[in-house]
Formats: structure tokens, sequence, C-alpha cells
């Protein structure tokens, strides 16, 4: 996926608020087994956390941008250096 394309996405699932673990595969930029693993560390963390997913098929969009070390601001930086970028 291109850079400008990630960027989009990433932004669109934060607005979105939760994923699967297709997407998250995506957000992250790799493929569905390295995804798959990435989702179940997130789970196990929520767990650790005392917490419970409503829906054991998706999570909060909030922990995967954390397991990368990025921010909302960054990510909305990204989005739009790539819509300037046309």
């Amino acid at each position: 996926m291109q850079v400008e394309n990630l960027a989009a996405y990433r932004y669109e699932m934060m607005e979105k608020g939760y994923m699967n673990k297709s997407e998250l595969s995506k957000f992250i930029g790799c493929g569905r087994n390295k995804g798959s693993k990435v989702f179940q560390k997130i789970m196990e963390d929520i767990k650790k956390e005392g917490l419970e997913n409503i829906d054991s098929n998706v999570i909060l969009t909030k922990r995967a941008i954390q397991y990368l070390g990025l921010t909302q601001k960054n990510i909305v930086e990204s989005y739009e250096r790539s819509i300037k970028k046309g």
C-alpha cells in the first residue's frame, strides 16, 4: 500500500473507532498472520488491564495506534500531507 493510501486508511479507521483483524493488518501494513498475532497481543493487554471487549472480533483503533507508537495527531498530519500532495 502506498504511503498516501495508508495515511488515508489510518485516518478512516481512526474516525471509525474500531477494527477487526483484517483491518488491523491493513492499518499496520503487514500480512494476515502478523496482524492476527498483533490482534491477539492487544486482546491479551486488554484482559491484563481487567477490561473486556463486548465483541471479541474487534478492538478499538486507539489500541492499534498505541501499539504502533503513533498519536492521533500524527495520523491527522499524515493524512493532511497526503491530501496536499494530491
